[in-house]
Order: C-alpha cells, then sequence, then structure tokens
C-alpha cells in the first residue's frame, strides 16, 4: 500500500481513499470512547473517595468510631489518635468526650492503633491485660485515670478517713460497729444513713433498723440543717483534676458547677420519703428553681453565678463556700497522697496519669460545706438534661487543655518532638526562679539548700520534667483554678507530711509568683 502526500495534485485522491476504508474516522471514534472512560473513571474514583468521606464523618458524628481502614485511607494516621473504652460506649452516655476529642482533631482509634489518649469509663488498672500495658506506656501517652484513685474515690474509704472536718462523722461496719453505738447513743439528737460504695438504697433510718453487721459499708450522721433554696435541699458537684501524684498538683474547674435539687419541698419532712432530702438521677434542675430561674435563664448566667447571685440576695457571702471546698479538697488528696504513691511507684512513668472526678458537697443553714462523695468518672451525659450539655463540654475541653491531650501543634501525635520544638514550647529559660540566689556563695559551693535545688546545676531529671509540666499547665489551664500547691496568697493548711517534691513544687511556684504576680493564683 502506498502512502499519498497530501498535495493539491494528489487531495482528492486521498480523500476518496480515506473515505472508503475509514482511515480518519476509526482514530476518532477511538478517541470519544477513550476520553469517556478516562472521565468516568475519574468521576468513579472521585465518588468513591467522597463516599469514604461521607461513611467516615457518619461514623464520627454518630457512633463516634473510625475504622482503621477509615483512617489509614484519610491520612488520619498523622493526626492524634483516643481510645475510648467502656460498656456501651455508642449508647450516647460518651457523646460529648466524643464530640471534645473529634473538634481537637483526634481519630478515634481502638487498642490496636497507636493511640496517644486512652479514655477509659471504668477502673482500668484491675485487669490484668490492661494494666500489663498501662505499667509500660511511652511517657507521651495519657490515660484518664490514675493508680490509686480509688482511695479517695471509694465511698468507704473517703468517708471513714476522718481526714477533714468537711466530711460528717462515719464509722465502717462492722469493724466500727461499737464505736459508732457509743458515739450514737452520747449524741441521741444526730440522724444517721447507712451507704456503701453502690451508693443506692440511702435512707434515714432509726439505729434499731441499721443492718450493722453489712460488710463494705458504713454508718454516717445526716447533716439534719440543710441550707434550702425555694424550700428544696441541693447538692453542689466540683470538677477536680489530678495531674501529678509526686508532686501533686490538683485543679479545680472554676468555670461552673453543678447544682441538683431534690425532688420534693424539705419541710414537712419525712424520713421515709427519699425525696425529700436525697438527690437521685431524676433531680430537679436549676433553671426549673423559680429564685434561680432568673439568674441561669433570664440572665443567661452559668450555675455557678446563679447561686452565688442568690446567696448574695440574702444577705451571705458565697465566698465562704468556694473557700471550704478548696480547704476540703486540698486536706483530703494531701491525706490520701501517700497511699496513692504506692500504687504508682509500680508504673513505668508516672506522667501518663490525670483523673477528673466530681466532687459533691451540701451546705448548712450557716453555710457550712460537708463532702459526701467523690466521683469516678462522674456523669458526662446530657441526654436526660440536655442544658446541661454546655457545661459537660466546656469540663472537658478545660481539664484536656490542662493536661496537655487539647493543645498539641497543628494536630499531631503527643508523641515527643523535636528538641527545637519542645523548647519553642517551653524552654529552660522559662523555668528557671531564684536567679540571684543561684549565683550566690550559698548555690555556687552546694545544692543543699532547697532554693539551689531548683538552679540550672542542681535540677535533677525528675523534677525538671515535673516543673516543665506544670508550667505548661499553668499556660493551659483555662479556667481551671490550682488549689495545690495552694496559690501564694491563699492561706491554706500546711500538708502533715509533704515531701521533698512537695516542698520544691510550692517553692518553684513561689518564685515564678516573684517574677510575675499571674503565677501567684
Amino acid at each position: 500500500m502506498r502512502y499519498y502526500e497530501k498535495s493539491p495534485h494528489n487531495m482528492s485522491s486521498h480523500m476518496s481513499f480515506t473515505n472508503a476504508v475509514g482511515y480518519l474516522k476509526v482514530p476518532k471514534t477511538i478517541y470519544i470512547v477513550s476520553f469517556i472512560l478516562v472521565v468516568g473513571i475519574i468521576m468513579t474514583v472521585v465518588n468513591v473517595y467522597q463516599l469514604r468521606l461521607m461513611q467516615q464523618e457518619h461514623y464520627q458524628k454518630t457512633h463516634g468510631y473510625a475504622s482503621s481502614e477509615a483512617v489509614n485511607d484519610l491520612g488520619a494516621k498523622k493526626r492524634p489518635i483516643v481510645w475510648v473504652k467502656g460498656r456501651n460506649v455508642h449508647s450516647g452516655y460518651l457523646d460529648h468526650v466524643f464530640a471534645v476529642f473529634r473538634r481537637l482533631g483526634y481519630a478515634v482509634g481502638d487498642e490496636n492503633s497507636d493511640w496517644d489518649v486512652l479514655w477509659h469509663h471504668d477502673y482500668p488498672f484491675l485487669q490484668d491485660s490492661l494494666r500489663s500495658m498501662l505499667q509500660n506506656l511511652p511517657a507521651h501517652k495519657k490515660v484518664n485515670h490514675i493508680p490509686g484513685s480509688g482511695f479517695y474515690t471509694s465511698k468507704v474509704n473517703l468517708a471513714t478517713s476522718n481526714v477533714t472536718a468537711g466530711i460528717p462523722p462515719a464509722f465502717e461496719l462492722p469493724l466500727r460497729k461499737e464505736e459508732f453505738l457509743a458515739f450514737a447513743n452520747s449524741h441521741p439528737e444526730k440522724y444517721w444513713v447507712q451507704k456503701s460504695n453502690r451508693h443506692r438504697g440511702i435512707q434515714i433510718k432509726q439505729i434499731q433498723d441499721l443492718n450493722l453487721e453489712q460488710d463494705n459499708s458504713f454508718v454516717q450522721e445526716y447533716i439534719a440543717n440543710p441550707f434550702l433554696i425555694d424550700k428544696r435541699k441541693f447538692d453542689i458537684g466540683i470538677y477536680t483534676v489530678v495531674t501529678s501524684v509526686n508532686p501533686l498538683r490538683v485543679y479545680i474547674y472554676e468555670g461552673d458547677a453543678l447544682l441538683r435539687f431534690c425532688p420534693q419541698d424539705y419541710h414537712p419532712f419525712d424520713p421515709n420519703n427519699v425525696d425529700k432530702y436525697v438527690v437521685g438521677d431524676d433531680y430537679t434542675p436549676t433553671w426549673q428553681m423559680p429564685s434561680l430561674s432568673k439568674y441561669f435563664t433570664d440572665l443567661d448566667m452559668n450555675f455557678r453565678e446563679s447561686l452565688n447571685s442568690y446567696v448574695r440576695s440574702v444577705g451571705k457571702d458565697p465566698e465562704r463556700i468556694w473557700s471550704q471546698i478548696r480547704e476540703t479538697i486540698r486536706q483530703v488528696f494531701q491525706a490520701k497522697q501517700k497511699e496513692i504513691q504506692l500504687l504508682i511507684d509500680n508504673y513505668k512513668s508516672q506522667t501518663n496519669f490525670f483523673e477528673l472526678s466530681r466532687f459533691d458537697f451540701v451546705l448548712d443553714e450557716e453555710l457550712n460545706v460537708y463532702l459526701m462523695e467523690a466521683n469516678m468518672s462522674p456523669n458526662l451525659g446530657s441526654g436526660h438534661f440536655p442544658p446541661n450539655k454546655l457545661l459537660y463540654e466546656q469540663v472537658i475541653m478545660n481539664m484536656l487543655s490542662l493536661v496537655g491531650v487539647g493543645t498539641q501543634l497543628h494536630g499531631e501525635s503527643l508523641a515527643v518532638r523535636e528538641l527545637d520544638v519542645e523548647h519553642m514550647m517551653v524552654s529552660p529559660k522559662d523555668m528557671r526562679v531564684f536567679g540571684d540566689k543561684c549565683i550566690s556563695p550559698l548555690c555556687a559551693e552546694s545544692c543543699n539548700d532547697l532554693v539551689c535545688r531548683l538552679c540550672r546545676k542542681c535540677l535533677d531529671a525528675r523534677l525538671a520534667i515535673s516543673i516543665r509540666q506544670a508550667y505548661q499547665e499553668h499556660l493551659n489551664r483555662r479556667n481551671m483554678r490550682r488549689i495545690i500547691p495552694a496559690p501564694v496568697f491563699e492561706k491554706a493548711r500546711p500538708a502533715n507530711h509533704p515531701t521533698t517534691e512537695d516542698r520544691l513544687m510550692e517553692l518553684w511556684f513561689k518564685g515564678k509568683c516573684d517574677q510575675d504576680s499571674s503565677w501567684c493564683r
């Protein structure tokens, strides 16, 4: 076959030939078909990717869950990962936990993922497989419980410890049965309730009706003259966070508090009607209390400020409430520190653990404060009372910010970064205190003095890590208020047996206070 030149003299022959054999029509058809196929493949890939994105978003929003495959496909492995564990975690009671972590850029993983944070609704250290893993964690991983926290969240341990005047007298049964009977007989005017760690079926009873042989229970004095609002008894829930055991650092959420009112008026009093004096799951919320709704609803105040305004309106000082609450919580943790430390010493790194709990208080007519219990894994679900959503999410956000979980750079993993990045965030220069004393002959010649131990040449590595954490906590604390070490200006009762680390941490905060007054509280 000859190839024809495209020239004037043979153009007609060329056209005739191509028309006969379809030389031009065949390539044109192929091009069109190929183009359509390519476009179809591209659209299919885009649709599949968008579908995967929609599935991922659906799982995250409705279930708080992303499969390992989805996490990897979407590049989420570069994001920090939270592993949320508990019973029926997708039933709704942890929705706000999932929501806050998602907003902070976390992907949701499982035990097989390289997680950064473990949020366990239950106490994880009693499970052999989990305890073994938690004992050897890398230092950057965070767990929302502290080994030994049961020493203050166990109702029996807390109530019968006699660590503070802020806890009503209590007697463990049957161990202190005779002691209780002697005390009760000498105080016939007092009321008593029997409680256990299950905290169910609480009711005022006559002494002869109490089961004084019941194991793992206790009898506690009932505060019979409660402070009432609109004729209702109520309790105050204070969210408390422990970030370190030795040295001890404890914060409370000061942005708000949880108020819960009994379902029925207190008077006329009837010990057989627990709705008059026990705050249960079906409590009356603040916005249904006439004297508080004008603050909470009409003026858009939070729970704490609504209570403060009401207390001032009846001629009392609300600071009397909060100062007692802070001091009672301090005394509880200082008294339990040694017991907790014995357990946490079994773990490779003590920087892994933090704990959120809710301390519940009642008031008497004189605004004296009494601690009823400390709740491990307090309720953070607003399904029953939707307006509580804001409080719960603010508590979670403030707590995660405080412990450094909610402040990672660009949503990165919490894993150790380059030294330049770490120093950009907190440098050794930021941590220096008492410069004049550190260059004095006293510190130049030895490290025996406590102040000298905070100087560069005397500062040991473990204390340096604690100070670095304390520095970051101060910057990230938002509405969290440090109560241990006590703020410099606040008159707190000294701990009975503070550790050397506690004294050094308190001294370091004093040094920072001298440099900048914002560190004084």
